[in-house]
Formats: structure tokens, sequence, C-alpha cells
């Protein structure tokens, strides 16, 4: 990762699983704190919980747990939750609601923090562009 330019999260439905989680941490500390090459991260669709964070910044726990059960917006969000609360290895799975609110919260934090700084898209059109004015170039 560090010797690459740009690192892809592929994620279909807004789904990203718990190793590419880890992997985006990874990849935002070394854009952030490191002289690697890595400049930008590309989310081929929005995040897990984005959209929910983006429209209601101060989406509160009793908020958020009330909409995850309820409304179907949030599928995506239970459906990911209860496949992680369901795992059989505790360091790859969530004990509760809260510890899944946190992670998205998170999440949607260093989603901003490197998007303010240019340094994260939601999107493959820029990235298309990008390869086909290299393609261009070459």
């Amino acid at each position: 990762m560090e010797k690459s330019d740009s690192y892809v999260i592929c994620n279909p439905n807004s789904y990203q699983g718990f190793m590419v989680s880890i992997e985006f941490g990874y990849a935002t500390y070394a854009i952030l704190h490191s002289g690697g090459n890595l400049k930008k991260i590309y989310f081929t669709n929005t995040p897990l919980g984005y959209d929910k964070f983006n429209t209601n910044p101060d989406l509160s726990y009793d908020v958020f747990l009330e909409n995850l059960y309820h409304n179907p917006l949030f599928q995506n969000e239970l459906a990911y939750y209860r496949k992680m609360s369901n795992s059989k290895d505790p360091d790859f799975g969530y004990t509760s609601e809260r510890d899944f609110y946190d992670d998205l919260q998170d999440m949607y934090g260093k989603v901003l923090l490197l998007e303010s700084r240019g340094k994260l898209v939601i999107g493959i059109d820029s990235l298309l562009k990008k390869i086909i004015y290299q393609l261009q170039i070459c």
C-alpha cells in the first residue's frame, strides 16, 4: 500500500468488510503521517454509515439505534451489524450496537478529514478520468 499512489476500495451497496476497515485505517495513517507514496483513497460508493452522519452530523446514538431497526434506509447498516455481531471471532465483530455506532462515527470523521484535505474521493468518476488522462499522455 505504501508503494501505491492510490488505494481503491470497491464497496458495492456501501458495504466494506472488516478487513477493509482495518486497511482504511492503515491507509489513513499512511497518508497523514508518512512520507510514502500513498496520496489518495477512492471509494467506489459511499462508505457504510457516511450518508447517515452526513445528513445529520449530530446523529445521536438513540436516534441511530431507533433507525437501525426501524428505518429501511438503514438496511445496509443493519445487515452489516447483524453479520458482524454474529462473528465467531471476538476480534472481528461488534459486541453491541454502541460499538457499531462508535465505529461508524469514527470512520465518518476520518472520511471527512481526508476529504477536507483532498485525499479521499467517493465515486470512481474522478479516478476513471485520471486513468484515462494518464493513458492519453503515455
